[in-house]
């Protein structure tokens, strides 16, 4: 029927032709391509009959297709037919890469092509917005390529047929120079060319000028680095090109309160959409992604604009030195204490002042290969705020609440449960639920195992296990009851695929590691693959280590078994801090959602996905570990800091990376265990079992049966506990650079005045200094009097 109707226009136009000299015959198609494409002409003429050249092959149809840009000069359809009146503003490049370049009068888009024999699908991409003239046809150019369905050569013209009779569009060639050169004229082909200054923004909603442009300014440099000058702040950051495709991430940033009309903020978010730029008579014009706008810059000089000392490298060499110092305290080595000591260590450390990032120790054991910084390992449940990134993100959406049953969702898991009818999705995200925990049982099972190391699970093997072997620990949402759980986390991730019918691997892809330019990130999803980490992972079972590297991460999922770089996790944290992963700033409102009923162990209060490690909700972030792996971020957004550290083993406990906050707030690293470290560290000291005496003459074990132990609190006070003969009480100070002094009343105590108990009140008294070592506490006394070695003793 088409092709009938087709030639019946053909009819038409060419009576319409003869009847009225000068006027333009309408395009119409042909049935059969030609062998060859010869010269164009201005105004390709209609086919009148069937072409009888034998057909081209798909690569020669290809190869044609690739051969020049085409200029849009005619369209053809049952209901309407005209020409162009300047072909020149609608052009079409198809590259080999698979990329295509489109020019619609004015406005430019970038966007993917594929061909399969003669049909051809045309993606857009990120386009510009601007407003064409009412005459303009740029709209409707873009239009009818997203229904593209065949495309065939006559005449050395470019025919291309729409889906469902919807026409033809006829285009001749075109010089490569009628194509924009797409950011590689004007500029240089480089954004780096000079600094930009920001001085406009339109979208479909609003349109504004920046008043006092110099104040917000872009520098883009060649090893991808990039520089914001948001007004009162300045950010670090990155970027990649792609053939006009523009992606900016952001990294540390200062954190300065602008005046009410300051746009410090916006800038900064707007340039996290950015999808695309080009450069018009000089000025750089950055697109956002889903129509979000377009920014239009100006060459600015950067002379005077940015404080170099607002960021970069600036911290003070006090402060590097004892970051470096802490960090080497915590490596492991053999006859250390692996509950406060780890073979290697990453530790990243962002402030206003700069970053810090070093790395000590090894990542393997047996060959003693250094750890280093840009090592990706796994980061176990900090694995769950990015799983709760995703749910908020689809409740922005509306595809769904937090106040959904599982029910409405995984019906058939719902029913596995006592009172899994009463589950909420917030429940299952604060640990409310009340659901027996599969972690132990399946995960914990491989360190003696190896076969079970390995064993793979589906996330509805995990579900059903959690349901067959455990009971819930109490009612759904129980008033005052809390309990992690990462069986919770495993439905989550279900309903995720379930909502959105894509993989979870992908949705953690597309929704954060690409946008944020995570590179190193992966969900790992059976035994770690060659690239997916870059250490070995190691567990300790009475002081000695198990290599359990080969962990199946399915048996962590959705809950735990995402691995990445610490820049990496540094990105995605300075990101969520500044909202730049959700719509709505409510939507971390809502994750920082503090419960003070729902606390990890005995440490931070919970919201959804993250914990309130500082106990006033100033500082957040959350803990991970594998069964060969731990690690622990944290952000205080107020002070402009970030701090990740990353470690293969999983018997250290990275909450001792908490004494990172007490260097950054001048008070130096303390001699604490983690518990003390954590927001309810000033009712639980930690305690430490004199192990030890080393001076130059002589080393000393000391007797366990004395039961001679030292508990130090937050709030600097001290015990002195003896097994023989009671307690000595007072109190000791630190000045935050290894110097410490106690002053402690013995009079309680019961032993003879030679005893242990009573030495160890005296050196105490006499002490001067004390220090980490391989996971244990070294308290030295002055010239060369000896040193206390003390042992962690866990809480039980």
């Amino acid at each position: 029927m088409k092709k009938t109707l087709l030639f019946t226009l053909i009819i038409l136009s060419l009576l319409m032709a003869a009847c009225s000299a000068g006027e333009t015959t309408a395009m119409v198609e042909p049935t059969v391509a030609p062998t060859e494409a010869p010269a164009s002409t201005e105004e390709p003429p209609a086919p009148t009959a069937e072409p009888s050249a034998p057909e081209l092959s798909p690569e020669e149809l290809l190869a044609l297709l690739q051969a020049n840009p085409w200029q849009w000069v005619s369209f053809t359809s049952p209901v309407e037919q005209f020409d162009l009146e300047m072909p020149e503003a609608y052009l079409l490049n198809f590259a080999e890469d698979g990329s295509v370049q489109i020019v619609a009068d004015c406005n430019n888009a970038s966007g993917g092509y594929t061909t399969d024999g003669s049909s051809l699908t045309i993606e857009v991409g990120p386009m510009t917005r601007a407003a064409c003239p009412p005459e303009s046809r740029s709209d409707q150019f873009v239009s009818l390529l997203g229904s593209t369905a065949i495309y065939f050569f006559e005449d050395g013209n470019l025919f291309i047929d729409l889906m469902a009779d919807g026409g033809t569009l006829a285009l001749t060639p075109a010089s490569a120079e009628a194509m924009p050169d797409d950011g590689e004229g004007a500029m240089d082909g480089a954004l780096w060319t000079n600094s930009w200054q920001w001085m406009s923004f339109t979208n479909p909603a609003e349109q504004f000028e920046i008043d006092m442009p110099e104040n917000y300014v872009l520098t883009f440099y060649e090893d991808e680095a990039l520089t914001i000058v948001a007004d009162c702040n300045t950010v670090l950051g990155g970027y990649s090109d792609d053939a006009g495709a523009l992606t900016i991430t952001m990294g540390p940033s200062t954190l300065v309160a602008c005046p009410p009309e300051s746009r410090s903020d916006q800038f900064v978010q707007l340039l996290q959409g950015a999808a695309r730029y080009f450069f018009e008579d000089g000025s750089l014009f950055i697109d956002l992604m889903a129509d979000g706008g377009t920014l239009e810059f100006a060459p600015v000089d950067l002379a005077g604009l940015v404080d170099e000392d607002a960021i970069g490298s600036n911290m003070s060499e006090e402060l590097i030195a004892q970051l470096d110092a802490f960090l080497q305290s915590q490596v492991y080595s053999d006859g250390g204490n692996p509950t406060l000591a780890a073979p290697g260590l990453v530790l990243l450390v962002d402030t206003p002042a700069g970053r810090y990032i070093n790395a000590a120790g090894v990542a393997n054991l047996e060959d003693g290969t250094p750890m280093q910084i840009d090592d990706i390992l796994q980061i176990g449940s900090n694995t769950k705020s990015m799983t709760i990134v995703l749910l908020m993100q689809l409740v922005e959406e509306g595809l769904l609440t937090l106040d959904d049953p599982l029910s409405q969702w995984l019906p058939e898991q719902a029913a596995l449960f006592e009172n899994g009818d009463q589950i909420t999705l917030r429940q299952l995200a604060q640990h409310t639920a009340g659901l027996w925990d599969y972690g132990d049982g399946i995960i914990g099972s491989g360190v003696s195992d190896p076969d079970l190391l390995e064993a793979s699970y589906t996330p509805e093997e995990l579900i059903q296990y959690a349901a067959d072997n455990g009971t819930p620990y109490f009612a759904p949402g129980a008033e005052g009851k809390w309990q992690y759980s990462n069986t919770g986390y495993i439905l989550l991730g279900m309903i995720l695929e379930k909502v959105t019918e894509q993989p979870l691997a992908e949705l953690y892809q597309s929704r954060i590691f690409d946008p944020l330019g995570m590179e190193s990130a992966v969900l790992i999803e059976g035994v770690p693959q060659e690239g997916e980490i870059t250490t070995h992972g190691y567990w300790f079972e009475n002081g000695e280590s198990v290599d359990t590297t080969n962990w199946n991460a399915s048996q962590g999922w959705a809950a735990g078994a995402v691995a990445m770089s610490a820049t990496d996790l540094a990105t995605y944290a300075h990101q969520l801090a500044m909202g730049g992963l959700f719509q709505n700033p409510e939507t971390l409102d809502e994750m920082l959602s503090f419960d003070p009923s729902a606390r990890l162990g005995v440490g931070a209060p919970y919201g959804l996905g993250l914990l309130d490690v500082a106990g006033d909700g100033s500082a957040w972030g959350h803990g991970g570990q594998t069964l060969g792996f731990q690690s622990l971020w944290f952000t205080d957004p107020g002070a402009g800091i970030v701090v990740v550290g990353l470690t293969n083993s999983a018997t250290y406990s990275a909450d001792n990376l908490l004494n990172v906050r007490n260097i950054l707030q001048g008070q130096g690293t303390q001699p604490f265990g983690p518990l003390t470290l954590l927001p309810v560290g000033e009712l639980i000291p930690t305690s430490w079992a004199w192990t030890q005496f080393v001076n130059p003459a002589e080393s000393v074990a000391i007797d366990a049966g004395a039961g001679l132990v030292i508990d130090l609190a937050k709030s600097q006070s001290v015990t002195v506990k003896s097994a023989e003969c009671g307690e000595a009480y007072g109190a000791y100070t630190t000045d935050g650079g290894g110097q410490i002094s106690f002053d402690l009343d013995d009079s309680s105590l019961t032993c003879e005045a030679d005893s242990l108990a009573e030495q160890l009140v005296q050196h105490l008294q006499d002490a001067a200094l004390w220090y980490f070592d391989n996971g244990s506490l070294v308290i030295e006394l002055p010239a060369d009097g000896g040193s206390l070695i003390f042992t962690y003793v866990a809480l039980e």
